[in-house]
Order: structure tokens, then sequence, then C-alpha cells
């Protein structure tokens, strides 16, 4: 560092120059970098959803779900294989180790399920890795006055749809609403009854009537040709003309028209609508590119208003805006503190102006360098800024209160800042990477990694660049500003002097006072709740409701449009955004559902009351009695992480019914459970047709079931260039089990009665069906007070050991508790790494193990601290103060450097107690100044609002300023008691002479 300075001393105007293109590529970069709400972080999980609207649970299982889990059994570095199987639907979830490639993961997958052949009916498997970037930024709702006609469907596609693609930044739309049209046959059974057709007759002509297919290549006429055989029809009504018998075509038999899935619906604002979600490439800023889509709408709504109706019923840039806002208002009032900290003691605004000059310099250098990493300003990035303002004025604090007091005693000169700077270069070198050396673990916290990642970075972007400053244009403006002021002297502290000359004579007091408080934070510690961080966003609603399993889909469309009326009546509401049923479209993001649940996305107006407003929706629990309903706050895509989860795998289902009933049971009177839900708890009714297999045969009666009472795809029908699912609607409805008995099924001895062939057995089973690594398994989930995470996990466990459970089924605890568990153990691993680094650092810096050994003590000093104020506060212990602590590493060991750094330097030529004294009447001063400065920074975020995914939050910042507040205090005493232990001789002597001197004065 002295290089450095030397250099910056015989380059001034390069130093000047360097200064100004700082200042420049910093704006700069702050206008051109791409803002967005969080970082891009991703899951160890993919999602593999298969779409089939007219299957029922049971049969995608069997078709679907499980050939498909068999291929993936395989896979390498998977932790688990989970499915949801539901009428329409089967999801299957695969969890990766932490630090998997997910995107070989991903093309492993396709790979493997590119080789099942799936059923007709079946759309094939949507693949994703689930990542912050598909978290929508805009969400625009589109409504016709003529509703979602054809006419109107196809002008979206290609009027509106291109202008919205051309809206530069956007990584893709998906577009919602938009039901596949399906060519519907209706029988008449009556007269397929009086021609003695049978249904089966019909779809074995229907099949493969209008397929494409190639025959391969041949050589014809000298050259190399294909053949292909083409089925097409210009117009659905030339189907009527289709040969059934030799007699009978299908227009005497059926109807055939176009129509779409009734169980599907999309609304905005309570009218039907097409949807459309953006999602932005990463170098796009969100705000902007929110407002160019905002821009875009409003045109178009001008431009087409007698056939356009548009609302946004979602926009992040609400959110970027007041988090990105709030955090840089929070970095500002935390510079000011700063600011008037350093005035405080300086008391001369010369050099305060040179000690915060650090501040704008490091943060243009940080914003620059962040942008050629490629990192997004964010809650994260500007978060780590906030936590760094504070540190960012240390290095130039300690470099200029050495400065001040040196021109003091010999006048300014070249050569006295320069002493003055190599001075104190060497304990600001090392502390500065002390705290960069804290970060170096990050990739140990496996879980948190891409959202720690880029607020490591920035904080160790900033402190290099406050340390180049400190150690170049700091003294460069010190020989300028300073060479000609009169200085005001500066007294050490007689009292502070006193009070360690009385330490070092009572060292064992010194020791066991901080044993005693170190050992009761202990203490303190393991009573505190252990909780998961607390973050929301009061703007944003989501409400979940789902109606019991059975409920009919007309009934299902009523309830949904009758709660959405509810919330739209509100006076806080916004916006309401919906769609029911699983599609293609909701299966790209993962998100698919069974046939009678919705999720209500709700904005809120500008200052509306959040919990007014679900307080409402909750009085409709009493209208909707048989139906859950459940409300969360924030982005769509964030979780609030508070659920754990007791997984029950067996093969006996009923024993697993038994388990789930005694986990449930067991979870009521646990302190901290808001609720306790089953996946099993929803049943409807099953009719089991017992086949008499003497009379006839189970396959044969189950296809002419199948075809009967279910809306069946059959086929592809390619009219005018478009390809329709061809779908055989159901031609019998039967309303009580005597109706079952008495469908007609076709045997070789012709049509009978299905109670002359089989028996019916009725039975209760679940709606949703679902396996864990192929098995059948049954989750608890409960939902607990954020606060009482770890308490709650840990009563779940014992309670979970005192059940008697079935032998075939084995339990096993997992969600929010296993995931603080694992997050806490390897955030303490990574404290245990850090302080090693920590600890070969000062090794290196001062070639010896006895001053290292003391400035280590000054960290179980900072746990008293941070326990403390957590205690204080009431706050519980979550990831983010656990972040804090491993920060306070690197912090609270700067001022125990620069103490020791001044005693060793001392050690040349005074003993070991005169350099102890000197030291801290010197050191003092810089270290109260330092310590305070970062206090009064982090001060700005105890009053701040928490946001969704912030790990910048009130209980990180109580961690941080209660550790350090008293860890500076006692550092100042017990260290140097420490370190004069090590010189126990030499000690010993000093404090007899000290004796004999008072004796002799006596």
């Amino acid at each position: 560092m002295e290089l450095l300075t030397k250099w910056a001393f015989k380059n001034k105007l390069a130093i000047v120059v360097l200064v100004i293109l700082s200042i420049i590529l910093g704006v700069v970069s702050y206008v051109s970098i791409p803002m967005s709400y969080m970082p891009n972080a991703g899951e160890t999980t993919i999602s593999v959803t298969t779409i089939s609207p007219t299957m029922d649970a049971k049969t995608i299982t069997s078709n679907v779900t499980e050939p498909v889990e068999e291929r993936l059994a395989t896979l390498e570095g998977k932790v688990s294989v989970i499915s949801t199987t539901g009428d329409g639907f089967s999801q299957i979830i695969v969890s990766y180790i932490a630090g998997t490639d997910m995107k070989s993961a991903k093309e492993e997958i396709e790979s493997k399920i590119a080789a099942i052949q799936l059923p007709q009916g079946v759309y094939p498997p949507v693949i994703a890795h689930l990542t912050t970037d598909m978290i929508p930024v805009v969400g625009v709702g589109l409504a016709f006055p003529e509703g979602n006609t054809e006419e109107n469907l196809d002008w979206l596609q290609t009027e509106i749809i291109p202008v919205y693609q051309g809206i530069s930044g956007i990584a893709g739309i998906q577009i919602f609403g938009m039901n596949q049209q399906q060519v519907l046959l209706q029988l008449d059974t009556v007269k397929m009854n009086e021609l003695g057709i049978p249904i089966q007759a019909v779809t074995g002509v229907l099949q493969g009537k209008t397929n494409v297919m190639s025959t391969g290549n041949f050589t014809i006429d000298g050259k190399t040709s294909s053949i292909q055989v083409v089925g097409e029809i210009a117009d659905l009504t030339e189907m009527n003309d289709w040969v059934i018998t030799p007699e009978v075509k299908l227009g005497d038999i059926a109807s055939v028209e176009l129509s779409k899935d009734e169980n599907a619906m999309t609304r905005v604002n309570g009218k039907e609508s097409i949807a459309l979600s953006f999602t932005k490439n990463s170098s796009s800023n969100t705000v902007t590119l929110s407002k160019d889509i905002a821009e875009k709408t409003d045109e178009l709504v001008k431009k087409f208003d007698s056939r356009l109706e548009a609302s946004i019923y979602f926009n992040s840039a609400t959110f970027v805006e007041n988090s990105v806002g709030g955090m840089v208002k929070e970095v500002l009032l935390g510079a000011l503190f700063a600011t008037l900290i350093i005035l405080l003691f300086l008391r001369n605004w010369r050099t305060t102006l040179i000690a915060i000059v650090s501040i704008p310099l490091s943060l243009c250098m940080t914003v620059y360098l962040l942008a050629q990493s490629g990192i997004s300003l964010n809650i994260m990035t500007l978060g780590g800024v906030a936590v760094a303002v504070g540190r960012l004025v240390d290095d130039s604090i300690v470099v200029i209160e050495n400065i001040y007091r040196h021109i003091q005693k010999r006048g300014a000169s070249l050569q006295v800042v320069s002493d003055a700077v190599r001075e104190v270069a060497s304990a600001i070198t090392s502390s500065t990477f002390t705290t960069i050396a804290v970060f170096l673990p990050i990739g140990l916290v496996a879980s948190l990694k891409e959202l720690i990642l880029p607020f490591a970075l920035t904080v160790v972007y900033s402190l290099l660049a406050s340390l180049i400053v400190a150690v170049t244009v700091v003294p460069l403006m010190s020989m300028g500003l300073l060479k000609k002021v009169k200085m005001v002297e500066h007294k050490s502290s007689t009292r502070y002097i006193s009070a360690l000359k009385w330490s070092l004579n009572h060292k064992i007091i010194v020791i066991l006072t901080a044993a005693v408080l170190f050992f009761g934070s202990i203490g303190v510690y393991a009573v505190l709740p252990k909780g998961v961080a607390n973050t929301s966003d009061s703007t944003m609603i989501n409400v979940s409701f789902k109606l019991p399993g059975d409920t009919p889909a007309a009934q299902v469309r009523e309830s949904v449009t009758q709660l959405e009326s509810f919330i739209m009546a509100q006076p806080e509401t916004k916006n309401v955004y919906f769609t029911l049923g699983s599609n293609l479209e909701n299966a790209q993001n993962g998100d698919v559902s069974s046939l009678t649940s919705v999720s209500y996305m709700v904005s809120l107006k500008e200052n509306a009351d959040a919990n007014q407003l679900m307080d409402s929706i909750r009085t409709q629990q009493e209208v909707f009695q048989q139906a859950t309903l459940d409300i969360t706050v924030g982005l769509p895509g964030m979780n609030s992480g508070s659920v754990i989860t007791l997984d029950l795998l067996g093969n006996n289902l009923d024993d697993l019914d038994q388990a789930a009933s005694l986990v449930l049971d067991s979870m009521k009177s646990i302190e901290g459970v808001e609720k306790a839900t089953s996946n099993q708890e929803e049943k409807k009714p099953n009719f089991e047709v017992q086949v008499d297999t003497s009379v006839a045969n189970a396959s044969d009666i189950g296809g002419q079931l199948a075809l009967m009472l279910n809306r069946s795809p059959i086929g592809m029908v390619n009219s005018g260039g478009e390809n329709y699912t061809l779908l055989l609607e159901a031609v019998q409805n039967p309303e009580t089990e005597s109706d079952i008995l008495n469908l007609p099924i076709m045997t070789s001895q012709g049509v009978a009665k299905l109670e002359s062939l089989a028996e019916i057995r009725k039975t209760e089973e679940s709606t949703m069906i679902f396996h864990k690594d192929g098995k059948d398994f049954v989750r608890v989930s409960v939902q607990v007070e954020p606060s009482k995470v770890g308490d709650v996990n840990q009563e779940i466990k014992a309670k979970a050991d005192d059940l008697s459970l079935p032998e075939s089924v084995t339990l096993v605890i997992g969600g929010a508790g296993a995931q603080q568990s694992s997050d806490f153990n390897s955030l303490f691993m990574t404290m245990l790494t850090s302080i090693g680094i920590v600890f070969l650092i000062l090794i290196l810096t001062f070639k010896n193990f006895r001053a290292p050994f003391a400035i280590l003590f000054s960290l179980p000093l900072a746990a008293i601290g941070a326990v403390l104020g957590l205690a204080i506060s009431k706050i519980p212990v979550d990831t983010t103060t656990l972040v804090g602590a491993l920060m306070l590493i690197g912090i609270v060991v700067t001022n125990a450097i620069v103490l020791l750094d001044r005693i060793k330097q001392n050690e040349l030529s005074m003993t070991v107690r005169e350099s102890i004294m000197e030291a801290g009447a010197t050191r003092l001063r810089p270290i109260l100044m330092t310590a305070l400065a970062t206090v009064a920074a982090m001060t700005p975020l105890l009053f701040s609002n928490p946001e969704d995914g912030n790990i910048v939050s009130k209980s990180l910042s109580i961690v941080v300023i209660g550790g350090l507040v008293i860890a500076t205090f006692l550092t100042v005493f017990v260290v140097p008691v420490v370190y004069e232990l090590f010189y126990f001789r030499k000690g010993k002597q000093v404090s007899r002479d000290d004796s004999i001197q008072q004796e002799i004065q006596a």
C-alpha cells in the first residue's frame, strides 16, 4: 500500500483523471445497469408437468406418472422424485443435491422422457427449471366486448401480440386463456341403438382418418423421392359424409362442432380475458421494460378503443421502485449519519470532507464493477451497499486521523503525510482483507449461494475500492486541504487511560467478566426462538381457494366467480386475476392444480390496508364452509418458507391414512402451529366395477365404459391446415348407482346391462394421488408462525417419536425446519472457515501467534452484543441474523487490528505495558469513530420495511449494531489484557515497577 501512496504523490494528475473517470463510469453504469427485484437464482428442482384434460387421476397415474417415474428413477445426482397426480394433470418434481449443473440435469430428463410413448389425448410433458427470471415482470389482461370469439383470438395473435413482441428487453410472453378449440363429436345413442351400431365401430372408423404419414424414401424417375399419405378436410362439415357402415354416415348418428374446455377459465377484474405474462431477459431493466409495456398497452387501447379493453393487473416495477428506492434512501441516510459522526469527532469540515470522499468514489467504482460482472441492481446488491456504507469510511478515517495527528506535531509536508499513511497502511490493509475474507467461503452455503453472492460481491468490491481511495486520494487531498490549516489539538481520554491501566492490573477480573458475559450470551442464544425470515410486501396478496374434489364443475365456476366479485367489491382492491384449470401455459411455470382449486392474484391500491382486506376476505370462509381459504402476502413466485412437512411413506394406503390421522391429531396441541393439513384429506366417491370374469372381459367393459362416460380423445383432425383434437363426447351421464348398473355393454351375445356382468362396490378415494420415489406417500403440511419454526420443529420431532405408527409406514420430516437446520449448519461451518482465513491473514500480517490470538478474542465479545440485541428486540434467530454474525467476524476484528498494529510498532522502542498504554490512548479515537460510523450507517435499516427475499433485514442490522457496540467497548480493554498475558513475565515486571514508582511518589 505504501507503494500506491508514493505512486499517487508522483502522479497527482493521473489520480485526478482516475477519480473523474471513476465517477463518470459509475454514473454511466448506474444508468445502464439492469435493474430487477431479485438476482437471478434457481432452485435445484425441475418440474415435469403433463396435461391431459380428459383423464382422471387414476388413469393418468397408470398411463403417465408411473412410466415417467420409472424413467427418472436412475437420474444422476437426484435427491428425490415426488409426483402429484390429479384429474387432468400429472406433475413430477425432481430435487437435486446443491451445486448440481441444472442445465445438464434438465437435458438428461428430456432425453429420458423422449423415449416414452404416451397415450393419445396427452400433451407432451413440459420440463421446466424454475428460476427467479421466470417471475413475471408485468401482467396484462385483455378483454373483448364480444368475448373470446375465434375471430378475436385470431386478431389478437396476428395484430396485438406482435406489437408486444417488438418491445426491446422481453424474453417471453405467456398467454393464458387461449383455450384451444377441439372438435367435439356428440353421438346420438338412440339412433345408434336403432341401427345396431356400437361405439367401437364409430371410433374404429374415425381413428387416423386425417393423419399425415410418411412411407419412406424411394427412387422414382431416377430421383430419390418420398411418398407421404395426407388425410385432410377443408371444412368440418365434410366429416358428416364419413362412412361408418355402407348404409350409415357419421352425420346420421352424430353432430360435429368446435368447442372449448368449459372447465378452464381466465378472468381479470371480473371479465373473461386473455392474460399476457411478460418475462424479461437478463440485460433489461425491470422498471424501463414495465413502463414500455404500459405505454404500449395504452397506445393499443386508444387505437382499438371499441374492440379492446386492457388492464395491468400486475406490475413488478412497483415493487422494484419501492424496494430499490427504499434501499437508496437508507444508503444516503447511512452516509449522512456516518458523516455527522466523523464531523463530531474531528470537528473540522476539511478533514470530514476528506474522510467521506471515499463513499461516493467507492460506490461509483462498485457500481461499475457490478455492471462488468453482469450483476443487476437489486435489493441484494443495494443491501450490500447499505451494509458496507459505514465500513467504506473506516480506512479513510484511520488514515486521515493519523495524518491529522502527525500534522499537529510535525506540520504539513509530503514526508509527514507519507509517514502517517505508512504507519497505518498495514493495519487498514489487513483489516480490509479480513472483512473480505469472511465472504470467500460463501460458496459453502449452497442453498443461499445464488442469493448471497451478489450481496457478498457488492461488499467485496466496495471495500477494495475504499482501501484504494484511502491510500491514494485521501493522502493527496490531505496534502492539499490541510497544508495551511490550524489544527485543533485533541487530547487523549484520561478516563480511558486510567480504566485501561486498572484492567491491565486486574486481568483476572476482566477476563472472568468477559467469560461470564460470553457464556451467559450462549445460554440466552439457546433459548431464543429460531425462525425463518418473515418477509412480505403489503401491495400484493394471493388468495388460495379450494373446493372439495367432488364439487361439480358448474358449481366450481359459480363459486370462484362469486368470491371474485366479493374481492373486487372491497375498497382496498385494485386488480384481481385468476385462472382456473391446468393448461400448457401454467405448466411452463410448474403451476398446475386440481380442477376445484384456484389462486387469485390481488393487487392493492396505493396506501391500502392489506390486513383489512385479508380480514374481509377471511369472512367468506363462512359463506363457503366446505372450501379451504388461505391468504399469503408478497410477490408471485415467492413463498413464506414457514411450512414444515411430514412425509409418510409406505405401500399400504390404509396404513398411510391411519398414520396421517395420528400425525394430524398430534399437531393440534403444539403452540405456534397455525394450521395442519393432509394431502389425503380430500376424498370423493369411487364406484368399483367388479366384473364376473366367467361371462365378460374386464378390459372390454373398461374400454366401453371409458368411451361412454368420458369426453375421450380418439385422434386428431386436420381441417383447413389446423390440427384439432377429436373428442368423443360422453354418451351417458349416470346420476345414481342404479344408472351405472343399467349402462348398456356390448358383448358377443349382444347388448347387456352392466348389472348382469358385474357388481358395484362403492368406496372413498383421494382426489389426488401422491408418490415419492415411486412409493405411495401422504404429506402432512404444518403452517407455522415464522418466528417459531425452530421451536415447533423440535416439538414436532418429539411428538413424532412418541407416535405409534403402523410398521409399514416411514416418517420423514422436512420443509422449513429441515431447511433451517441445513442453512444454520452451513452458515456455522462458513463462520468457522472464515475465522480460519482471518487467522491466517493475521499471522501473515503480524508474523507471530500472539497478536492474532489476542485479536480473535474480540469475536466472542461480538457474540455478547449480538445476542443481547436479539433478546431486547425479541426478534427470532433466522438465516439473516446468522449472515449478520458472519459479517461481524470481519467488522469486529478491524478495531483489534488497528489497536494491536500500533502496539507492535511501539514495541520497537517501548516496553509491552508502555506500548499498550500509548496505543490505547492513540487509537481510541479512530476505533470509536469507525465503529460509530458503521453503527450510524446501519441505523436506518432498523426502521426499514422488509421486502420479499431481502437478506438485509432488521434482524441483520440488530446483530451487527449490537455486536459492534459491545465488542468495541470490550475490545479496548479485553484485547490489551489478553495480549499482555502472552508476555506474562514482562507484564508482571511492569506491574511491579509501577507499584514501586507509586510508593516512591507517595
